[in-house]
């Protein structure tokens, strides 16, 4: 990034605004406070029984996704959990994730038939596959009426 910059003053080209709302030293506890928000209290104490490479993916996802992104203004919690869904459902293979972020989803206020439209938004990007495997997961995840 610092070379890119450099590039950009040289060219008289504006650097965009930063978007960040956090510093180093306050991105992983900002980022635990957003999933706290979102999945409840238990998040800080997940890791209790992981190993320590769990441990600092877990860090890692609390400090980048949370802490770095979920944070900025730009776009809201409701907006980035749909976002977040799409994304795990386009990777394919993160069907806990989804399961997850379905859960994150509901706690935001996005309603269920909000969820599956996203998912089937991506229908055209993720095949057919994915998108069914991502539908199964979604259900999984939404408490029986």
């Amino acid at each position: 990034m610092t070379a890119a910059n450099e590039v950009f003053e040289k060219r008289k080209i504006n650097l965009p605004k930063s978007q960040a709302t956090v510093t180093d030293k306050n991105r992983y506890e900002k980022g635990l406070e957003v999933q706290r928000s979102i999945f409840g209290p238990q998040i800080g104490t997940i890791t209790d029984d992981m190993t320590d490479d769990q441990k600092v993916i877990t860090k890692y996802l609390s400090d980048i996704c949370f802490g770095d992104f979920y944070t900025r203004d730009i776009l809201d919690v409701k907006t980035r959990e749909l976002i977040t869904l799409s994304v795990l459902a386009a990777n394919g293979g993160c069907e806990s994730q989804v399961g997850a972020h379905t859960s994150g989803n509901l706690a935001v206020g996005n309603a269920e038939d909000q969820i599956l439209s996203a998912i089937l938004l991506c229908v055209p990007y993720n095949g057919f596959p994915r998108t069914l495997n991502a539908i199964n997961a979604v259900k999984a995840a939404i408490p029986e009426k």
